[in-house]
């Protein structure tokens, strides 16, 4: 297992990069924003295949005022290789999710009931709006891509519906 630990002060800003090729492994990540305007970076590519398994824990403490975290993960998965993603991140009551957008409440709401997240579904995890650590999988199953990209095909709502979901959710301080 790979442990990283940082602690970011006032106005200090960090990019960790991860990239991992083959072979399967963990990652720990324990991330603590203590100073005001601390920003944290975590950016990672991960290429999989066979049966190759990689899980990647992240726990990210923003503790002081006006502290940023951005998480970017992508994967390329073949055959049965599984990335698993934990995450948890602690965050001030009140505080505000940036840049979200209305793609990304399926793949969270796929990420919490613990099925596999197609990977060629658009948008992300949100695990900024949580209060305890979540597990999400991503899979490179044709068959499981092939409906998600049927699925994604179906138009669910009109874009009425859709813009008044939008205004719901930036209402309640989910999106900006």
């Amino acid at each position: 297992m790979k442990n990283i630990s940082v602690a970011l002060r006032e106005n200090q800003e960090k990019t960790i990069p991860l990239v991992w090729t083959r072979g399967s492994g963990e990652i720990s990540i324990e991330a603590k924003l203590v100073g005001r305007g601390a920003k944290l970076n975590l950016v990672g590519a991960f290429f999989l295949a066979n049966k190759d398994e990689v899980k990647l824990n992240v726990n990210i403490e923003h503790v002081a005022p006006d502290t940023t975290s951005e998480t970017l993960i992508k994967s390329v998965l073949t055959d049965k290789a599984v990335g698993s993603f934990y995450g948890l991140v602690s965050i001030k009551k009140g505080a505000k999710i940036v840049g979200a957008e209305i793609g990304d409440l399926p793949v969270t709401i796929l990420g919490l009931l613990g099925i596999p997240i197609p990977g060629n579904m658009s948008g992300r995890f949100l695990k900024d709006i949580l209060n305890t650590p979540s597990e999400v999988k991503y899979t490179a199953d044709k068959e499981v891509n092939k409906k998600a990209a049927d699925l994604q095909d179906m138009r669910v709502y009109t874009k009425e519906e859709e813009e008044a979901i939008t205004k719901q959710l930036r209402n309640l301080g989910y999106i900006d």
